[in-house]
């Protein structure tokens, strides 16, 4: 099947206009509805129910921007699988100082200390977007998939950090 984007008859994009998607989506949904294919035969029933299906996963993926920019990176196959892509080593030795304090907290709550180490977080994803804005809306212009190598890495140190603020809201939901 084509691309979620094709499928939508959008361009491919970081940023999507939500109000769009969501209408190509109803649209779509209206189309595919099963009670519109009940006269249809089996094979051809089927094949709207498999279609209603892509419809809900194109939409649920491309209205999520992590979803959309891992989609993207799969798409151009720079995305590699789970464990095979390689973070900077500098990222690294920034996320040991977050270690440790998220270690401290196993072993004794501070709310204080949680607070400072969501705030470190919270910077540090805000200064990793600022640097990957350009490159995303750069892409988005001329589709450089150069620009894709830039996007990645963001990709992988926002989903590490993602982790790493899983394993604090624990401490929240405790």
């Amino acid at each position: 099947m084509d691309s979620y984007f094709s499928f939508y008859e959008l361009e491919e994009s970081f940023f999507l206009d939500l109000g769009e998607l969501k209408r190509k989506f109803y649209t779509k949904s209206r189309e595919l509805h099963p009670d519109f294919h009940t006269q249809e035969s089996e094979a051809k029933q089927e094949e709207v129910l498999r279609v209603s299906a892509y419809n809900n996963d194109a939409y649920n993926t491309l209205k999520d921007d992590d979803k959309r920019m891992e989609y993207i990176l799969r798409l151009h196959d720079i995305l590699g699988e789970e464990g095979s892509n390689k973070l900077d080593q500098m990222f690294f030795m920034e996320m040991m100082d977050i270690n440790e304090a998220l270690m401290d907290l196993q072993m004794d709550f501070d709310q204080v200390a949680y607070d400072k180490v969501i705030g470190e977080i919270n910077s540090i994803e805000s200064d990793l977007y600022s640097e990957v804005e350009a490159a995303m809306k750069g892409y988005d212009e001329d589709k450089d998939v150069d620009r894709l190598q830039i996007v990645v890495k963001y990709y992988l140190k926002k989903k590490y950090l993602l982790r790493i603020k899983d394993n604090l809201n624990k401490f929240v939901t405790a």
